[in-house]
Formats: C-alpha cells, sequence, structure tokens
C-alpha cells in the first residue's frame, strides 16, 4: 500500500525533506507542527498544509497501517410480531384458552367428555362463538408445555401443511403438476384454462384403459387455478418475464451496506449526459458527452466528476479519480460565482464498480495496488449493487440536467415533438460552469432524507473524526497514467497521448 499523509494528531510527514509531527490541530483548521530534531515548532492552517502537499513540499515518511475492528453481529430473534396478524390473533387465542384451563377451579381432566363442558364455559366467558374441540385444546396444551411455554409454539405452521389442497388421486396430481412445471411455467407459459383441457385430455386417454368404477375425475377450475398460485411467485415471474427480470423484480430490498467513516467505500460510474452541448464558435450542436462521477457511500458526497466526448474508457477513470483525491482549489480562481466550498479530498479504500471493461483494465487494476484501493464489483446486470451513484446520476439528470434548454430527457419518447437540438444554447465550458454550482451550492448543502441531514454536514463530521489521507504526490502521478507499448521505428518516434508512457 502506498505512503499516506494526515493532517490529524500524531501524524509524520517530511516537510521540505525534514521529519515533522503534528503535535496539536486547534478548531480543525490550525495545526501545530514539531521538527523532530530540532523541536522547533510551527503553526499552519491546513489550507497551507495542502498547498504545500499540491506542490510537492510534503511528502510521506513511512506507510500507515490501520487495524480494522469487526464488530460482532448480533443474533436474530423471532418475535410474534414478526407473523402476520391473523396468525398472532390465533396464537393469543390459543393463550387466553390454556391460561383459563390453567387457573380453572377444579382439576382438568383432559378427556373429551370432561373437557369439553369446561371448554363450553370458557367460550361463553371469552364471548368465542365456536370454542375449540377437546382435542384441538390438547395438542395446544402438549405443544406449549414441551416447548417450555413459548409463545411461538402455538403459532400455526401453515407452511408446512400438506400440498395445495388437492384430494384428488396421486394419479391426477402427478399429470397436473408435470403440465404446469413444463407448459404453464415455461416460456411462453398458457393459460390456467390451457392446463385444465390438457389435463383433460391425458385423463380422457387413461381412462380409456380402466373400469367404470376406477376413472379418473377432472379437477375443476378453481381446483387448477390453487395449483398454480401454490408455486413461488418467483417462478411465476421466471415464466412470464425471464430469469432476468424476475432476478430484478424479486431481489432483495434492503439498505445499503453501512459504513463507519468518509471515504471508506465510494462508488463509480458513468452516464450519457441528458443534454445536448453546442459549439462555442458555430453553436451547432457537438452532442451528449460522457459524466464520470465517485460518490461517498457514507456521507453521499460528491468526491470527484469528468466530462468528455470520449465515452467510458480507462482515461475518464483515471481523470476522474484524480479530480476526487486531489483538494479543489481550483474554485475561487475558474468559478468565482460558486458560492460554497467543495472540501471533498483524500484517499478512499474500496471503490465499487461495475463491470464495464475500463474498469477491468490491467492499468485500473495496477493503479489501485499502487495507491492502496481495493476494487470490489457488483455482479453482472444488477446495477442495485451500487444503487448510491445510481441514485445520485437520477439526482443530477431530474434536478440538472431537465431543467436546461437542450436536455434530451431520459427516454426520447418523452419528447412528444419537442427538438433539443434546436434549443441547445450550452456550451463546454458554461456546462462546467454549472455543474460546479449546482454540486457545490445545490446538491451539498440540500437535505437529504437517507442522512436527515445536508450530505455537507456528514462530511465535515467525518473530516473531524477521521480525517482524509493523502498520498504521495509523485505517486499519484505515475499511478494514474496508462501503459502502452509502442514498437520504435527508424522512420519517426511513436505518438502518445498525455495520459500514456
Amino acid at each position: 500500500m502506498a505512503s499516506r499523509i494526515g493532517f490529524n494528531h500524531g501524524s509524520h510527514f517530511l516537510l521540505d525533506g525534514r521529519e515533522v509531527r503534528i503535535t496539536r490541530v486547534i478548531s480543525g483548521n490550525l495545526v501545530t507542527l514539531e521538527d523532530v530534531i530540532s523541536l522547533v515548532v510551527y503553526q499552519h492552517p491546513v489550507e497551507q498544509l495542502l498547498a504545500w502537499w499540491t506542490c510537492g513540499r510534503i511528502t510521506p515518511k513511512a506507510p500507515l497501517h490501520h487495524d480494522a475492528g469487526h464488530a460482532e453481529r448480533p443474533s436474530l430473534t423471532v418475535f410474534l410480531s414478526n407473523f402476520s396478524q391473523t396468525l398472532s390473533d390465533k396464537a393469543l387465542r390459543k393463550k387466553r384458552y390454556l391460561d383459563t384451563l390453567m387457573a380453572w377451579k377444579d382439576k382438568v381432566v383432559f378427556s373429551a367428555n370432561k373437557l369439553k363442558p369446561i371448554l363450553t364455559e370458557i367460550a361463553q366467558q371469552l364471548g368465542d362463538e365456536h370454542p375449540p374441540s377437546p382435542s384441538s385444546v390438547y395438542r395446544w396444551w402438549q405443544a406449549f408445555a414441551c416447548r417450555g411455554e413459548a409463545p411461538l409454539s402455538l403459532i400455526d405452521r401453515t407452511a408446512h401443511q400438506g400440498w395445495f389442497g388437492c384430494r384428488f388421486p396421486e394419479e391426477v396430481q402427478e399429470h397436473l403438476i408435470d403440465l404446469i412445471e413444463h407448459r404453464y411455467l415455461e416460456p411462453p407459459g398458457c393459460s390456467v384454462v390451457d392446463i385444465r383441457d390438457a389435463l383433460q385430455v391425458r385423463l380422457s386417454q387413461l381412462n380409456g384403459l380402466r373400469p367404470l368404477d376406477g376413472q379418473l375425475k377432472l379437477p375443476s377450475y378453481d381446483t387448477v387455478r390453487r395449483a398454480i398460485k401454490s408455486y413461488p411467485a418467483y417462478e411465476h415471474a421466471v415464466a412470464k418475464y425471464g430469469k432476468q427480470e424476475a432476478s430484478i423484480r424479486f431481489r432483495t430490498s434492503m439498505f445499503s451496506p453501512k459504513t463507519k467513516h468518509i471515504l471508506e467505500v465510494a462508488e463509480i460510474d458513468h452516464t450519457p449526459v441528458d443534454l445536448f452541448i453546442v459549439d462555442e464558435n458555430t453553436m451547432l450542436p457537438l452532442g451528449r458527452p460522457t459524466l464520470t462521477l465517485l460518490i461517498d457511500r457514507k456521507s453521499k458526497m460528491i468526491l470527484g466528476v469528468y466530462v468528455s466526448f470520449g465515452g467510458p474508457s480507462t482515461e475518464a477513470v483515471f481523470k476522474c479519480l484524480r479530480h476526487a483525491i486531489l483538494p479543489k482549489d481550483y474554485l475561487r480562481e475558474r468559478y468565482p460565482r460558486v458560492e460554497g466550498a467543495w472540501p471533498c479530498y483524500g484517499l478512499i479504500q474500496t471503490l465499487v464498480c461495475d463491470n464495464g471493461l475500463e474498469f477491468h483494465s490491467k492499468a485500473l487494476e495496477q493503479a489501485c495496488f499502487e495507491l492502496g484501493i481495493v476494487l470490489q464489483f457488483c455482479p453482472k446486470r444488477k446495477p442495485y449493487f451500487k444503487g448510491m451513484v445510481e441514485r445520485a446520476f437520477r439526482s443530477i439528470a431530474n434536478g440538472f440536467f431537465h431543467a436546461q434548454k437542450g436536455t434530451s430527457l431520459s427516454n426520447w419518447m418523452e419528447r412528444h415533438g419537442y427538438d433539443p437540438l434546436k434549443t441547445a444554447v450550452a456550451t463546454f465550458d458554461e456546462f462546467m460552469y454549472a455543474l460546479h454550482i449546482w454540486i457545490v451550492d445545490v446538491y451539498s448543502v440540500r437535505f437529504h432524507r437517507g442522512l436527515n441531514r445536508p450530505p455537507l454536514g456528514v462530511w465535515q463530521d467525518g473530516v473531524h473524526d477521521n480525517p482524509p489521507q493523502l498520498p504521495d504526490l509523485h505517486v499519484l502521478d505515475v499511478a494514474l497514467m496508462e501503459y502502452q507499448e509502442r514498437v520504435l521505428w527508424h522512420r519517426r518516434p511513436p505518438i502518445l497521448s498525455s495520459t500514456e508512457h
């Protein structure tokens, strides 16, 4: 893992080649440095240290190692509230009968003749019009006593009951199951009427070989429908929509994995911008650029962006990573109308991405190895495993792209005669200016429902608890370059791009 620099108490690094350590951090902004050899004390703001790191005056002394603790997962407990209200009400009814029976004035003998009048009297006290039978109460008491009077022992185990309720001979059931599994649950599928008609044909063939008193009866339409409904809904969806669509429809809908601190996990992806860009000289449409975005999973802050007309590529990933790691100290000079600050910088620990070719490139794998970043790939065709960046794309599209002239909208069928090429007015520089304003002054400070506060506030708290760390600037420059091999000819040297060496 590459060496890292943190501007927090106890950190060591080299300033102009001399080893210094941070002895005190005042108000999170003023840092006290002490020269390890001469013991001379200095005080500088964090902004000054960031500027020195950018120009190469601050370099790491040695790599830092952190031991991550492992939190124990709480054990899962099943409560009565985990079941449906109907099952809970039935269990409470059983418990009331057993409690009243155990507190009965006379000794209770579990026989039908002596227990039936007692249950009738208890039912009148409880206002139950349909008292249970003595055999049912005996089963309740036996299950309740054998399981240590656990409340769950009185829950009806409906999932362990028989098949779909068909009382027809086993031969009829086997043919019905075969038709359901090989015709109804197989593409393109069929209707319940088709299954019943096919079953009638099969039974007619079987009855031709059976005596008159042993004829097989055809199940009713409702019986066939109940048999089909007894199969899981997932299998129905597979037959109707295919396995991929069924897996999406029945995926587990839960919260994303929790992170402990900022920059622990970040998600990256590309998306076409729903906005047409025009040439600043001719004002002719150039097309829709591609946006590469990196977002922090803990704070929901956008760490870095990169926009180009080159499409998804390793170069776009490198430029976005570099923009995310470096401090955003260019805002005041390049975009003076941006009112807020973009305080995001530092190395991330885990990079979550999909299975695009640019993410599986050897150059990205080597860069992450040199910077100490762990690459984590989502399963194929399952974008919801990095739902944070997908949701950020929708927020940018709805809150920024679709409100501009020349927007292409998310679906071309929503245009209804609207031509974005005729209304496009934004040049590339104007688009980048507006994008920075929206990220810094709108998204970062807007209330986030998932966080119950703005993302900027969560980031600031995270910086206080776990300050970001920076790599060696030279290591960063070398790591985020794409390696290419060229054959030297006697005619002319090979041409390399700005990101190749």
